[in-house]
């Protein structure tokens, strides 16, 4: 696991753009006007991405050191704090998971549940939703409903059996049951008398 990405070697005197000081004196005069966190901190964003452009492994703390870099004159603590950590022994066939193991990183995770959260679970609510009022409204209008089964009333269901079942099956059902007394079963009539 690794330590937070704060660095006691990024300090506002170590920090200079290619070009000098412009990077520090544009930070100066963002400061002064309104909106100056917002503004200080997309300047810082971007130069840190310019950085990250030509060394993307560093993608990772690209916000934390904008941050940084924005706001020089806040006191920081070290924290030991684990950021990220990898989930081993994993089976599955997930993109993000590599020989069966899963990196987790903590500004990562949250931003990928925040997204989960407010994009892609209403949007599945909202498929889900248009998918069953599609389904009624095509089960209303080939009416489904009059092709399910239903339990036959006796009357139906016994003329059934008589006229249907019983002359299918043959004469000789009587005989196989036993329903036509036990000497005239088949099982026990005689064959050559």
């Amino acid at each position: 696991m690794r330590r937070p990405r704060s660095s006691p070697r990024c300090t506002p005197s170590s920090r200079r753009a290619p070009h000098g000081s412009r990077f520090d004196d544009d930070l100066a005069q963002l400061a002064s006007g309104p909106g100056a966190a917002g503004a200080a901190f997309g300047l810082a964003r971007a130069w840190v991405d310019g950085i990250v452009a030509r060394k993307p492994e560093l993608a990772g703390a690209a916000v934390e050191a904008a941050a940084l870099l924005a706001t020089p004159r806040l006191s920081r603590v070290t924290s030991s704090a684990a950021i990220e950590a990898t989930v081993t022994g994993l089976l599955g066939r997930h993109p993000r998971i590599a020989g069966g193991a899963l990196a987790v990183r903590l500004d990562e995770l949250v931003a990928r549940l925040a997204r989960f959260r407010t994009v892609d679970a209403p949007a599945f609510r909202a498929h889900r939703a248009l998918r069953n009022e599609i389904a009624e409204r095509e089960r209303k209008r080939l009416r489904l409903d009059e092709l399910r089964p239903r339990v036959m009333s006796s009357f139906v269901r016994n003329r059934l059996i008589d006229q249907v079942y019983l002359p299918l099956v043959g004469a000789n059902l009587a005989k196989q049951i036993g329903a036509a007394g036990a000497a005239k079963r088949t099982d026990q009539m005689a064959c050559c008398s």
